[in-house]
């Protein structure tokens, strides 16, 4: 088991380009560079459905180079939903559009394909921490 600072450390040479060495031995890291997939005109569910078929592409490839750390971009799940709440010119419907493309935060320490009943089991937080589960990632 890697101790917080360690993965912290981890991250941080992962971002610089450089190899990480644990006690095991190295870690190959990647770091994927992506758009959101979909369309300002489709809804939340076909938007978000796209764009995990893309992180299922990068996963399983990343898998198959053996990979063992993979870093997505932040908002590539709901960037496409802040840009459909902004055409909103109503607060209150704006905020439920963006909510659209929400999810379930686990608690620190959880794995939610494990625990994926407590959260929300359609979820994408889930979906892929699936995929990282049979993936080995």
């Amino acid at each position: 088991s890697i101790s917080r600072w360690r993965a912290l450390e981890a991250l941080i040479l992962l971002l610089s380009g450089s190899t990480v060495r644990c006690e095991s031995g190295p870690i190959k890291t990647v770091v994927v560079e992506m758009a959101p997939r979909g369309q300002i005109a489709h809804n939340s569910d076909q938007n978000i459905f796209n764009t995990i078929d893309a992180v299922t592409g990068f996963i399983t490839t990343a898998s198959f180079d053996g990979v063992s750390l993979i870093v997505f971009p932040e908002a590539v799940l709901y960037d496409i939903g802040i840009q459909q709440a902004l055409m909103i010119n109503n607060f209150s419907a704006s905020r439920q559009k963006l909510a659209e493309y929400g999810d379930t935060v686990p608690s620190v320490g959880s794995l939610p394909c494990h625990d994926g009943q407590a959260l929300n089991p359609n979820g994408y937080i889930v979906q892929i921490s699936c995929l990282a589960r049979k993936y080995n990632i």
